[in-house]
């Protein structure tokens, strides 16, 4: 995508200087009782337990000024040009198949996989589990590997699997798209979400950076395919399709 490398480059960089803080300057981007705003570790829940091994920081445009990092001041600028490509791609791809949203949102995230040095004995061999996003797409820019702030080529045998197929080689400056959940129950299950998982890197680090784009709150999702039924049902809004979904991964209970 044209100027796309430019960008993705550029927050890098401010990525790297936001992960550079120290945590206490870091959480200072931590708002109380949000999975889908600033700064956050260990929220998410992998194999059983909290995922320590992974922080993030979401962003949108209704994001609050008091969220952004004041330490890094060209964070928020570079994070929301990558936002506002992803969205605008985005939606061209869904008229394209089709499925265009009159009304959406779309919630960005950085992420950061942490170093792990040493292989445990029963210790998960994934950064992210298996799983499928609930969103309509997924906008995901390739991963960018780090070892003592300096990058480092991608580590064979980790990193992104999609279906079984390892995702490499692509260009610094193009957008993978990821099919979701709720565009599965939207077609009836004429296209199914994308199941893929991040395998682990030992030490470094990895960056990337997402896009979710979802329809609005109130849009009532109606299917008859009988997909994810543990937390969906017929006639259900997004938000309630969403709530379900996070109570089941975002809690250990």
């Amino acid at each position: 995508v044209e100027g796309r490398e430019d960008l993705y480059m550029n927050f890098l960089k401010e990525l790297q200087a936001f992960i550079a803080l120290p945590e206490e300057e870091r959480k200072k981007s931590t708002p109380e009782n949000s999975y889908e705003q600033g700064y956050s570790v260990g929220t998410e829940v992998l194999e059983g337990v909290p995922d320590t091994h992974k922080s993030s920081f979401y962003g949108n445009v209704k994001t609050p000024e008091s969220v952004w990092p004041i330490a890094v001041p060209n964070f928020k600028n570079a994070f929301m040009a990558l936002h506002e490509m992803n969205t605008s791609v985005g939606h061209e791809l869904l008229e394209l198949i089709g499925q265009p949203l009159k009304e959406h949102f779309v919630n960005s995230r950085a992420l950061h996989y942490l170093n792990v040095q040493d292989r445990k004995e029963g210790s998960s061999l994934n950064w992210c589990g298996m799983h499928r996003d609930h969103s309509v797409l997924t906008c995901l820019a390739p991963a960018y590997y780090i070892k003592d702030g300096q990058r480092i080529p991608a580590p064979e045998d980790s990193g992104l699997f999609i279906r079984g197929h390892h995702v490499k080689g692509v260009p610094m400056g193009a957008i993978l798209f990821q099919i979701g959940e709720t565009l599965e129950l939207m077609t009836n299950g004429k296209v199914i979400a994308t199941d893929h998982w991040v395998q682990k890197a030992f030490n470094c680090e990895r960056l990337t950076y997402v896009s979710f784009i979802s329809p609005k709150e109130d849009y009532v999702i109606n299917s008859d395919c009988g997909a994810y039924s543990d937390r969906y049902q017929p006639g259900m809004t997004f938000k309630e399709f969403e709530t379900a979904t996070y109570k089941k991964y975002y809690s250990a209970d």
